[in-house]
């Protein structure tokens, strides 16, 4: 664990930072173009269309070429990797929307599954297994849900782009302890750290707020994209072990 840890420090550069804000930032750029562009003809929503698909093309394999930038492994198919790198990127996130829809249209019944529990339970136990604590309960399940499903489908990706053995790096990112860790602590640091941030005003009017909220937006994309490569070189540094291992 700690050789992995030390391993992605190391591949933690303030280049592999600023280039994905580069990234980062083009993208929401060019997001914001498009938002822009109107739909009132065909002509229009042509355009929308193409403008959609490139800004996902950008988006997708700029993160593979970046990714590939930064993993110390030599390649002979860089090309291909990049495409085979989005595409595994484009199909990981139609899963995860998939999947979060699906956790989303289950509790949509907490409610009435907290309410049927509590009812169920032994008078000794209800206060402990209160409707309240029975709710919020529910609610950290599909959010462990959703961020365990992010985590299989980023190792996966991962282990399609980067590996040379891919089924091998896939089984073993998806077992790490030191990937797992460092993955949990990202998704719980980032999530309550942004909505802290977000949520905060300082209350002093209308142009302090506004400076605030440039300030605050800044630091979320700086803390969670610094998040974002640290897991992204954790993973790196598992599957270099295991292409070491294998040679």
């Amino acid at each position: 664990m700690t050789a992995i840890l030390r391993r992605a420090r190391g591949l933690f550069r303030l280049r592999l930072l600023l280039q994905q804000l580069g990234l980062a930032a083009i993208v929401s750029i060019l997001f914001v173009l498009w938002l822009r562009v109107p739909d009132a003809s065909v002509l229009e929503e042509v355009l929308s269309l193409i403008m959609a698909l490139v800004i996902a093309i950008l988006a997708l394999g700029g993160e593979s070429f970046l990714l590939l930038q930064t993993c110390p492994i030599s390649y002979s198919d860089g090309r291909i990797r990049i495409q085979i790198g989005a595409v595994a990127l484009a199909v990981s996130l139609l899963l995860w929307f998939a999947w979060s829809a699906l956790l989303d249209h289950w509790s949509t019944n907490n409610s009435l599954l907290a309410g049927y529990l509590n009812s169920r339970t032994s008078a000794h136990y209800r206060n402990f297994l209160s409707y309240n604590h029975l709710y919020d309960w529910l609610e950290d399940l599909w959010t462990v849900l959703r961020w365990f499903a992010s985590g299989l489908l980023l190792a996966a990706s991962l282990a399609l782009l980067l590996a040379l053995r891919r089924g091998r790096a896939a089984l073993r990112l998806a077992f790490s302890f030191t990937y797992w860790i460092v993955f949990a602590l990202a998704a719980v640091i980032g999530s309550h750290l942004t909505h802290a941030l977000l949520q905060w005003t300082p209350g002093h009017g209308l142009p302090v707020e506004s400076i605030s909220l440039v300030l605050r937006l800044g630091a979320v994309m700086l803390v969670d994209l610094s998040l974002i490569c640290l897991s992204f070189t954790t993973a790196i540094a598992v599957i270099e072990r295991v292409e070491t291992k294998a040679a």
